[in-house]
């Protein structure tokens, strides 16, 4: 996706921002074509089997011929187009999602297209990109589908995220755009993904999703009914896309796709969904294997309360902690935390009997669930540390490494934390165990708790419970430690 800007419709300066970077072939992408001749790949060159009609006889329209596609009706599926002659029945299920794809594509056309033709000619020559990619879309493109077909919108659109984000949930661009879609930040607020340091909802699966499919409808209203302008409009942005037809129109010249002036990446960006879907449609005529994908739901969504950590939630789930975060990548720490939905996507077969598996889990761990409100910002006060944060709130160093993503014992004052809030019992005990003053110790070179303690009349074990460390804890010169009792006068 690349950077958009937003403007208002009624002022006719629309441009809203979605569309993420195209990745590159760096990234396992395809190239970020730009029109440049290349005689080498200008030519598509197939098996020399017979390739069935092409999609939509009649369909196939030469250059300057206006607005084609925004008239052009789906292909019907009694007339004897490819669909037809590849799968028959239209009302057969089908056990890959690629044939669900294959039936039910409408915008495919234009594949004669010097355009089209370099892309696919850029598929051929890298047989195994295809493979990988449709791989990684495994656990997301029924999901995908499913939801496109809930809105009646051109199944092709399912095949978007290969052309954004090679399917990579945590892509990143340079443009700051993010997720399978590439959302930038504005639009991803725009349209309702929330951002903040707990959560992406950009990198959510099922958030994005819907995100992006809003604004896909928004952009075909947008232009009329025009999803080829609707593509290039998520690509460039609005009011790129109104301008150069605005110019067409002035010139009393035909507006489609093909003839407006856009930016170099733009002109390549529907060239590219059409040839993914033509060799999705077609992938034995072009030398291609596409990695087979079930046509059922691959995951489920399950509740989880906000204190577990992911890494126990993918334990008790029995996957990979790599196969949890595939599936929820929204989640940007270690825990799904206190402003994050409290929910988690898991692979089917994993969902059975989640939440009392994990309810077992927290009790065993002696951890009750807290709510999103039941979580504190404390800000770092000079000469505190870890230790004695934790101890304030019942908690342990780790859990506040964990939750906060640091690397080190190493705080600095000012900077705010998030700390769990202890339960009444544990408030409780804390009180009492807090009633008194205390002091902050500066580790020495040398210093072993059985020698701190002698020197301030404590006992090791009274300094384990206020530090929440262990007898054979090794001190760092320059670390604080809570010392219980009066501080000096």
């Amino acid at each position: 996706m690349r950077a958009l800007l937003s403007l208002s419709l009624g002022s006719c300066a629309l441009l809203l921002s979605a569309c993420g970077t195209t990745p590159t072939s760096q990234d396992g992408a395809l190239p970020s074509s730009s029109g440049q001749s290349d005689a080498r790949a200008a030519r598509v060159e197939p098996p020399a089997a017979p390739r069935p009609e092409s999609p939509g006889q009649g369909l196939i329209t030469p250059a300057g011929q206006g607005d084609e596609e925004a008239a052009a009706a789906p292909v019907d599926p009694s007339s004897p187009s490819r669909h037809a002659l590849l799968l028959g029945d239209m009302d057969e299920p089908h056990a890959d999602v690629w044939a669900r794809i294959r039936q039910q594509q409408q915008l495919l056309r234009h594949i004669s297209r010097p355009a089209v033709r370099r892309q696919i000619a850029w598929l051929q020559k890298r047989p195994d990109y295809l493979v990988a990619v449709t791989a990684r879309a495994a656990p997301y493109i029924h999901h995908i589908v499913e939801a496109i077909e809930a809105r009646g919108m051109p199944v092709e659109l399912a095949l978007l995220p290969v052309v954004e984000s090679a399917f990579k949930p945590t892509a990143y661009s340079r443009s700051h755009a993010s997720g399978l879609w590439q959302f930038i930040p504005s639009t991803g607020r725009r349209y309702g993904l929330v951002q903040n340091e707990w959560y992406d909802g950009r990198r959510d699966v099922l958030a994005s999703t819907r995100a992006a499919l809003d604004y896909l409808q928004f952009l075909h209203t947008t232009f009329s009914g025009n999803w080829y302008h609707a593509l290039a409009a998520y690509n460039a942005g609005e009011q790129a896309v109104l301008q150069a037809i605005a110019r067409r129109k002035r010139w009393g010249k035909s507006f489609d796709f093909w003839s407006l002036r856009l930016p170099r990446e733009t002109r390549a960006y529907v060239p590219k969904l059409l040839a993914v879907a033509e060799v999705v449609a077609w992938p034995e005529h072009y030398g291609l294997s596409l990695t087979p994908v079930p046509n059922q739901h691959y995951f489920e969504k399950v509740a989880a309360d906000r204190r577990v950590s992911l890494r126990d939630a993918a334990r008790v789930a029995g996957i990979s902690f790599k196969a949890l975060r595939a599936l929820n990548p929204g989640f940007r720490k270690g825990h799904i935390g206190p402003r994050a939905p409290d929910h988690l996507l898991l692979p089917k077969e994993a969902a059975r009997n989640f939440a009392q598996r994990l309810a077992a889990h927290t009790a065993a761990q002696d951890t009750a669930p807290i709510a999103s409100g039941d979580w504190h910002q404390h800000r770092i006060e000079p000469g505190e540390t870890l230790a004695i944060i934790a101890s304030r709130y019942a908690t342990s160093v780790a859990v506040l490494k964990d939750i906060n993503q640091l690397r080190s014992d190493t705080i600095y004052s000012g900077k705010t934390l998030f700390v769990p809030a202890p339960d009444k019992s544990q408030a409780k005990s804390q009180a009492k165990t807090r009633s008194g003053l205390w002091r902050s110790h500066t580790v020495q070179r040398g210093d072993t708790l059985w020698g701190i303690g002698r020197s301030y009349g404590v006992s090791v074990r009274e300094l384990q419970k206020w530090n929440n460390i262990s007898s054979d804890a090794v001190l760092q010169p320059g670390q604080e430690l809570a010392v219980p009792g009066a501080a000096d006068a």
